[in-house]
């Protein structure tokens, strides 16, 4: 036996195997040497036991064993100096299973002391890509966990495990490093193994080199297989930004949309409006520059101080106005995005994926988002109302359509998936059927509707929601509905007049809140031409409580029918004399919803 090999709890005779010497030797050593470990509590006189970091320790300190033999993360015996202990001998990357059945990848750094009689292994383990933190493990290991980093099971590795945490800025969640040893007791495969949080200024003298001060989210599997750390007294450079973090991926691949599209126009080679080009510059640095700052905060990175043991690995990207070759012309002035996005989504030869990327972000030009609505589960007077006033309409092969096109069949494959709905059309789910259009639609292309064909109720329709009502006339009744597309519950309005006229209801799908359906309906019975701001948020911040009882009624109900005056009554007569602005800005600034008083 040697100090490598030592069990967890050490034994009398463990210790005379380790030392060779006799018992009474043990015996004289516990009575005269005032460092020799203490017996845990469960012992007995006769049968004492030492925890085995108590007993490498004592070894260490008296020079019966290298400063290796130590527990993996163990200072120096008495606050001596700490030398390096493990050498770093290879990197891999790593598949670990996640508690949702899927699967996230780490970087994982491979250590050993190069001694030969001790097998240990020492695995820094960082997470890369952007799978979200909350899907990694945190200061728990599961057993499954701990068999893919390679300890026990077929590869039967020894040794200890450290877990880099990345660091948040937007949550002030520091990085952390949290380790533990794998024990040799088939337990831990049984019960997992709980991490303690270590002192990265230690570990990082022990492993001979500072660690990297990842961001969440900024982990590229590139710059984690780049970065090499160095001996502390050398400087360690930083990865290259070229290699974009994952989370501005999405960001990064705007810009290079938008610069590929620029060359084209400014060569001939596409034909566009001359405001086009800094219109689309615009639209991927804004994208960026917001990006950047939200979600890493690089902008503060010169006023933030590394803890001790850490150092950051990534040279930061830079926004736009920083950048001195930005990939993108820099536009400090106000041009008119939503001009570019409806250029852009009505062009049918640009990737979709472009057109996609930029209206996830910033939305659609004159709608707010897709909605999808099965007619089968709706009152078949609202059913006949909107099929009477839907009209043909010429199919353009761009995105516009075709995010018509996803949303339905995105609708489809999700109502199969779930057990218990009643059987579709197998027609249906071969691929959208005819485009239409509003009738009182001035101009449906805008924001046009598809549907899937089919010879039974429950036929599904997908549009564009507008920002604005349609040219109907006197308002007589307004339906509320709610659709459930997989796990998301999601809401829809149409208005009829008098004359059975239909216009969707410019309403937010995903509201926060009850409360923020309820403000979108208030200013709708107000007149307030546009409910929401271009984003989604509802220009009114106050409602009528009746209102918002009301609209909450659609957790659990999937449709709604109200009165157009009922809902007036509810909401209150619109102030004289207020322009949209106005009303809008003197709703805001009042504490209660209170209609006798609007007037004033």
């Amino acid at each position: 036996m040697d100090a490598f090999t030592l069990p967890d709890l050490v034994t009398t005779q463990d210790l005379e195997e380790l030392l060779g010497v006799k018992r009474a030797m043990i015996s004289r050593l516990r009575k005269e040497d005032t460092r020799f470990p203490e017996p845990i509590a469960q012992s007995t006189p006769k049968r004492p036991l030492y925890r085995r970091e108590d007993v490498l320790g004592w070894l260490v300190a008296t020079g019966r064993a290298p400063e290796a033999a130590l527990p993996v993360f163990a200072p120096a015996p008495g606050g001596g100096p700490i030398t390096q202990r493990w050498s770093r001998v290879g990197a891999e990357f790593v598949k670990l299973p996640t508690g949702d059945g899927g699967y996230a990848e780490a970087h994982v750094t491979r250590y050993s002391t190069g001694e030969f009689s001790d097998p240990r292994v020492l695995s820094l383990v960082v997470p890369v890509g952007d799978p979200g933190i909350s899907r990694l493990p945190g200061q728990h290991l599961s057993p499954a966990v701990i068999a893919a980093l390679g300890y026990g099971g077929e590869r039967g590795m020894r040794g200890a495990i450290a877990w880099i945490r990345p660091n948040n800025w937007r949550s002030y969640d520091h990085g952390d490093l949290f380790g533990a040893e794998v024990p040799d007791h088939p337990d831990v495969f049984e019960f997992g193994l709980r991490l303690k949080l270590l002192d990265a200024e230690v570990i990082s003298q022990i492993i001979g080199h500072l660690l990297p001060y990842w961001e969440q989210g900024a982990i590229s599997k590139t710059a984690a297989a780049l970065w090499e750390p160095r001996p502390l007294n050398q400087h360690t450079p930083p990865v290259p930004a070229s290699h974009t973090p994952p989370g501005l991926a999405v960001a990064a691949g705007l810009r290079r949309w938008c610069r590929e599209v620029i060359d084209q126009i400014t060569t001939g080679a596409r034909p566009a409006p001359p405001e086009i080009v800094d219109e689309l510059a615009q639209l991927g640095n804004t994208m960026w520059d917001t990006t950047l700052s939200h979600q890493f905060n690089w902008d503060k990175k010169t006023s933030i101080e590394v803890p001790p043991g850490w150092v950051l690995p990534i040279e930061p990207p830079q926004s736009t106005l920083t950048d001195p070759n930005p990939p993108l012309p820099k536009q400090p002035g106000e041009v008119d995005l939503f001009h570019a996005l409806q250029w852009l989504i009505e062009q049918p030869d640009l990737p979709h994926d472009m057109a996609r990327t930029a209206t996830d972000y910033y939305g659609y030009p004159n709608s707010i988002d897709v909605l999808t609505l099965d007619c089968g589960e709706i009152p078949e007077h609202l059913r006949t109302a909107i099929e009477r006033h839907l009209t043909p309409i010429p199919a353009h092969d761009n995105w516009l359509h075709e995010a018509l096109t996803t949303a339905l069949e995105h609708h489809q494959r999700q109502h199969l998936s779930n057990p218990g709905n009643r059987p579709q059309d197998p027609a249906a789910a071969d691929g959208a059927g005819a485009s239409l259009g509003w009738v009182t639609d001035t101009d449906p292309q805008s924001h046009p509707a598809r549907s899937l064909p089919g010879h039974r109720a429950g036929d599904l329709l997908a549009y564009h929601v507008p920002r604005t009502l349609l040219e109907i006339g006197t308002p007589a009744v307004v339906h509320l509905f709610a659709t459930t597309v997989g796990d998301r519950r999601r809401y829809g309005g149409i208005l009829i007049d008098r004359t059975g006229a239909v216009s969707p209801i410019p309403l937010d799908p995903d509201p926060a809140a009850p409360r923020a359906t309820a403000a979108q309906l208030a200013a709708l019975a107000l007149g307030i031409t546009e409910p929401l701001h271009l984003g989604r948020q509802p220009k009114l911040r106050e409602e009528p409580p009746q209102l918002t009882q009301l609209t909450a009624a659609l957790a659990t109900t999937d449709h709604l029918e109200i009165d157009w005056e009922t809902l007036c009554g509810i909401v209150g007569p619109r102030p004289d004399g207020l322009d949209d602005r106005d009303l809008v800005t003197t709703l805001n600034d009042r504490e209660h919803w209170n209609t006798p008083d609007l007037r004033d």
